[in-house]
């Protein structure tokens, strides 16, 4: 063999782990909103100003509604562990999130926007409709999908109707709607967004 041959298979046998690495890797992007996973209950209330409510999650766990900012937030040892935004509730006050979230994502986008600018989520849960069904008849209590992907340093969760929902309020969400979006540390997406019990 060559000593140039010989020098590009060394090359290769260099990148290649590397390149493996890259594929296999979580992707990296762009972050929008405007607290972090990590910061401790002080610094989260510094930059969104005074919880609306809050209350004990178990021993170690708290949630905090942020009702101007469409924000909740729940904490583990008084640390960020998960935001969670909603496109509505029945709450008085409570403003949906209409800032930019992951990649300029938005919580009024289209399923088709989202999954073009966050890519091939890495797992799919989804509630088959009853045999049927139309999926475009409006029903009070929608089935849904949960589309869940993994970044560098933390894990989201899109939740879309698989069906057209009836809200309280009249109004009517289309089949493929964004209701619910989270952003949380890893290992706890099964957790899931936890509503008001009260």
């Amino acid at each position: 063999m060559t000593k140039s041959r010989w020098h590009n298979h060394g090359l290769v046998a260099l990148l290649l782990p590397a390149l493996l690495q890259s594929c296999d890797s979580p992707k990296e992007v762009e972050y929008g909103l405007p607290v972090k996973l990590g910061l401790d209950v002080t610094e989260v209330r510094n930059a969104l100003g005074q919880p609306t409510e809050g209350w004990k999650k178990g021993e170690m766990g708290t949630l905090e509604w942020y009702y101007p900012h469409g924000i909740i937030a729940e904490f583990e040892h008084d640390k960020l562990a998960s935001i969670s935004l909603v496109k509505d509730t029945v709450y008085l006050g409570f403003i949906p999130y209409a800032g930019t979230i992951l990649n300029g994502i938005k919580l009024t986008d289209s399923k088709a926007t989202i999954l073009s600018k966050l890519g091939s989520p890495s797992k799919i849960e989804t509630a088959d409709l009853p045999e049927g069904a139309d999926p475009d008849k409006p029903v009070k209590f929608a089935l849904d999908s949960k589309y869940y992907w993994k970044f560098k340093d933390y894990e989201a969760k899109a939740i879309f109707l698989n069906q057209a929902r009836a809200m309280e309020t009249g109004m009517v969400w289309t089949k493929d709607t964004l209701t619910e979006f989270t952003v949380q540390k890893f290992g706890r997406m099964e957790a899931g967004y936890v509503g008001h019990d009260h």
